[in-house]
């Protein structure tokens, strides 16, 4: 019987939706999870021990624990690989994917970058609800009224001061506990090509600490949104009713989505720059002589990748907290705090 040849298409079919789904879904967040422990062992060589998620880890245990989280980064990848988002897609900017029909029908296209997005965030939103489920967050109202004195609680207890308190307390424990691993789970991605050329643990380590620092200050600004838009109420919290919170909670998703725009686009920009690949100098110089604020493809398509990837965390965040966020109690406002009435004490 003669050897009947097959084509890459014919031995690797397309897959499916709901495939598609799956395999970015869980392939993105075996790989995240990989590269944070693969971070985490990278620098943790270079010290006496390193404080983890899970607890103090020791130096001689960084080896091990580098080599398993390398491991499990491939083996997401692998899972995604059939999946991924298709390179048709990849050259395409925001308009031209959200606007063609076909990115939306290709398991490849929308549906390879939502759950993509997704899957590499649930890491993160599972570290920030252990947070607050172990009590390790800010006790940011006690700190308000220290700073600010006795006249902030009484201001907290009105609708304004609930909003800001409520806000600035899920955002900046979420950031804070999120933040700093996302930095470093991105500079992973370096470890290996620079490996590969050659570059010592120590220089590794010294350019994953720029890499990180170069991109942090727009990890802690997107995760505070993100904290607010999935873990709090955001702008649902000006709705007394679940169609009130809907309605105004429908402004956390655009900005979700340009948050993970611009997280999106600089982290990629941060990995280029300290593996000695192009990037864009200057994103807001580039901005003002171009209209974009990203120069290379690699920037720009991960950019808009990460924008279509905020939507499905912030519309569920959205229709959640709108359905059962309950409603919202009465209290004074901002005139009335100072005393019964408005009229002061």
């Amino acid at each position: 019987m003669a050897f009947q040849y097959k084509s890459v298409e014919e031995r690797f079919p397309k897959p499916g939706k709901l495939e598609s789904a799956a395999r970015n879904l869980v392939g993105s967040a075996a790989n995240v999870i990989g590269l944070l422990g693969e971070g985490i062992g990278q620098l943790g060589s270079n010290l006496p021990g390193i404080m983890t998620p899970i607890g103090f880890m020791p130096n001689w245990t960084m080896p091990y624990l580098r080599d398993a989280s390398s491991w499990l980064s491939e083996q997401g990848q692998k899972i995604q690989q059939p999946a991924r988002l298709s390179p048709q897609w990849e050259s395409k900017d925001f308009l031209d994917r959200v606007t063609d029909w076909n990115y939306w029908t290709d398991p490849q296209g929308a549906t390879a970058d939502i759950f993509s997005g997704f899957g590499s965030s649930l890491p993160f939103m599972g570290i920030g609800l252990g947070a607050r489920a172990t009590g390790a967050v800010l006790p940011t109202k006690q700190i308000a009224n220290k700073l600010f004195g006795k006249g902030f609680d009484k201001f907290a207890k009105t609708n304004l001061g609930k909003a800001l308190v409520e806000t600035a307390d899920t955002g900046l424990n979420y950031t804070g506990t999120v933040a700093p691993l996302d930095a470093l789970t991105n500079a992973a991605e370096i470890i290996k090509p620079l490996k590969e050329r050659g570059f010592t643990d120590a220089e590794i380590s010294r350019l994953m600490l720029g890499s990180m620092g170069e991109e942090l200050p727009i990890d802690l600004l997107e995760n505070f949104i993100t904290g607010n838009t999935i873990f709090g109420k955001g702008f649902g919290l000006r709705g007394k009713t679940w169609k009130g919170r809907l309605g105004y909670g429908s402004l956390n998703i655009p900005l979700e989505m340009g948050g993970e725009y611009m997280q999106e686009g600089y982290q990629t920009r941060a990995t280029q720059k300290y593996q000695g690949l192009p990037y864009t100098e200057s994103p807001l110089q580039n901005s003002l002589n171009t209209g974009e604020l990203f120069a290379t493809p690699e920037e720009r398509s991960a950019a808009v990748s990460g924008a279509i990837g905020g939507l499905l965390p912030a519309t569920g965040g959205t229709v959640i907290h709108s359905a059962f966020g309950g409603e919202r109690e009465t209290t004074p406002t901002t005139d009335e705090y100072r005393g019964e009435g408005g009229k002061g004490e």
